[in-house]
């Protein structure tokens, strides 16, 4: 699971906000901001990728992933704020070892929109819908490395009412959203 993306200005607080299921016109906004995003978290996975390359190939790369991940994660949804402008997007998959449960695969937003309790308010409304429109009793994600991961790990933890319920084959913290 990630989250967070830097994109320039000054930051944003939003009142309110919604979401949608993802749509084919969000591709280039969503593209966008998981551009930006990498540049600013550096994830372990791309990020290893990454050194030593040119930058043009490097951005060709993270193209390519995520298209990938459009097609790999059924399960997509827009972030809107008050305005109805897409500011973040979440993926997930159905989870291959647990009945009615979902992986939250992937979910990042710009980083000029303060992560505040009306952001925290729409991710828990999307769980819920998830929940709910796919009979879905649980929610995990695994916490994926990445720069400044202790603080990430409390961070998530906190705000999202997380718990760790146990670690993967890498090491990483799996967790369940309550």
């Amino acid at each position: 699971m990630l989250l967070h993306a830097e994109t320039s200005g000054e930051p944003k607080f939003i009142q309110g906000g919604s979401f949608v299921k993802f749509d084919k016109s969000h591709k280039k906004i969503a593209l966008s901001i998981f551009l930006e995003f990498q540049k600013k978290a550096e994830v372990g996975y791309w990020s290893n990728i990454a050194k030593g390359q040119n930058q043009v190939f490097y951005s060709r790369f993270l193209v390519q992933e995520f298209n990938q991940m459009l097609k790999k994660f059924p399960i997509k949804y827009t972030m809107l704020d008050h305005n109805d402008n897409p500011f973040g997007f979440m993926f997930f998959t159905k989870n291959i070892l647990a009945e009615r449960s979902l992986d939250l695969q992937f979910g990042f937003k710009r980083s000029d929109y303060f992560l505040n309790s009306e952001i925290i308010k729409i991710f828990k409304n999307i769980l819920e819908n998830a929940r709910l429109e796919h009979s879905i009793d649980n929610v995990y994600a695994c916490l994926t490395e990445r720069k400044n991961q202790e603080k990430y790990n409390r961070a998530i933890l906190n705000m999202f009412n997380a718990k760790i319920i146990n670690k993967d084959a890498f090491g990483r913290p799996l967790i369940k959203f309550e």
